[in-house]
């Protein structure tokens, strides 16, 4: 007889295989009168049919991997002799059907981590027990997947912290769920079934500001303008702004002057003048306000001095003594010397005598003036702030000097006397009380 087609094979069967399936199957009983030369294995679905062949002398089974999960393949394998194919034998199988992927991946910044969490998918697919893998990598690696690093793999529960992280580096991370089939029938292990990678966007560790640092002050009148230096690490996180206290008994207790600060500067108002303060300063980020930075060095504020009282003068020569009591409030600052002037007009203007006495001294001379001629004078007390206000105007002083010598000194004989007359100078700014009258007998 002449040789014929083979028959069909025998014991076909197909099985899920992870990804794929595996189909095997036992040589036909009927050869058709000759050798077997190998087997045409056809896997169709979806319109995209693929086709392998096995030769005779390996084993009798063929792997189609990285098939569509979910989909039912026909299977079908034909012997081939040199006659030609066989009549073909069938079989259907339907791929494992992968886990569905995590929802609403949330990936939350903390100090030197990231806590994520998702909603678990409620399609398990195949895969009886569901667990999660969770990789990451950071925004300066460029290695591609290279640069992925395995946080968990299959671990249960929807939740996971990455830590260890560095502040300041953005990351981003990937969670997919995954599990594996049991064995079954001829498979030796089952395979690891997985869904899409569902991704966060980038993310940034961060902790709280260190502390300011040089923090110190400059006094004014009732206040304290205050400045300090940002801190040299920011937590990872830009800094928002800053809260700054004071206190009045050097740190014993604090106030807060305010929060939110955004320069690095603040003036804090309605201090008490002559009173030290100190003051402190911290700065906050997303993450919360970090530590105190060291207290600043204590500051005074001040004000001018009030005005002085009680100015009055003692005329002399061309000059008037002035005198005053000093301010029943100095601003906070020691007086540091007076302002001395002088009014011939009834305080019409004003000339200066001193600007500065250059000492605590309540007195000064006041020389160069007219004699006859009244004056008035106010005083005005300055300190680190500035010089205050104008006391009231003294009464007015009229300096002096002695009077000029008499004129046209003549005299009449008379019986053992003499009538002397004269005629008077300059009264040197006073009006003549009297005369004294001498004589000499010796020309003098």
């Amino acid at each position: 007889m002449p040789p014929e087609v083979p028959g069909r094979v025998e014991g076909l069967a197909a099985v899920p295989l992870g990804r794929g399936i595996l189909v095997t199957w036992s040589s036909p009983v009927d050869d058709g009168g000759s050798t077997v030369t190998g087997y045409r294995v056809v896997a169709d679905c979806c319109d995209s049919p693929l086709e392998k062949f096995v030769g005779p002398d390996t084993a009798l089974e063929a792997v189609f991997d990285d098939l569509v999960p979910g989909a039912t393949y026909e299977v079908t394998v034909v012997a081939v002799n040199d006659v030609g194919p066989g009549e073909e034998s069938k079989v259907q199988v339907s791929t494992y059907a992968l886990p569905g992927a995590p929802t609403d991946l949330v990936a939350a910044p903390g100090d030197s981590r990231v806590v994520l969490s998702w909603v678990a998918s409620a399609a398990l697919g195949d895969v009886g027990t569901v667990g999660y893998a969770v990789q990451y990598r950071s925004e300066g690696c460029i290695d591609g997947e290279a640069c992925w690093e395995t946080l968990q793999d299959a671990t249960g529960g929807s939740t996971a912290t990455a830590t260890g992280l560095v502040n300041g580096t953005a990351y981003t991370f990937r969670v997919r769920a995954q599990g594996s089939v049991a064995p079954s029938g001829s498979l030796v292990s089952g395979e690891l079934l997985s869904s899409e990678w569902v991704s966060s966007g980038w993310v940034t560790p961060y902790t709280t500001p260190d502390a300011p640092t040089d923090v110190s002050g400059v006094a004014g009148a009732g206040e304290v303008a205050v400045s300090w230096t940002a801190p040299g690490v920011d937590g990872g996180n830009a800094i928002t702004g800053y809260t700054v206290e004071y206190s009045a008994d050097a740190g014993g207790s604090w106030s807060t002057f305010a929060s939110g600060v955004a320069a690095q500067s603040v003036t804090v108002t309605g201090l008490v003048n002559g009173s030290g303060y100190v003051f402190r300063v911290s700065a906050t980020n997303e993450a919360g306000t970090g530590p105190w930075s060291e207290v600043s060095a204590s500051v005074t504020p001040y004000t001018v001095p009030d005005a002085p009282t009680d100015v009055s003068g003692v005329a002399g020569a061309g000059e008037v003594a002035v005198s005053w009591t000093a301010p029943g409030v100095d601003g906070g600052s020691a007086i540091t010397g007076y302002k001395v002037e002088y009014s011939s007009d009834d305080g019409k203007s004003w000339t200066t005598a001193v600007a500065d006495t250059a000492s605590a001294d309540v007195a000064h001379t006041v020389t160069g003036l007219t004699n006859g001629t009244g004056y008035v004078f106010r005083v005005s007390a300055t300190n680190a702030a500035g010089t205050g206000a104008a006391s009231a105007v003294s009464t007015s002083v009229t300096p002096y000097t002695v009077p000029d010598a008499p004129v046209s000194v003549v005299g009449s004989a008379g019986d053992s006397q003499a009538a002397v007359s004269w005629t008077a100078g300059g009264d040197g700014g006073s009006a003549i009380t009297g005369y004294k009258v001498e004589y000499s007998s010796d020309d003098g």
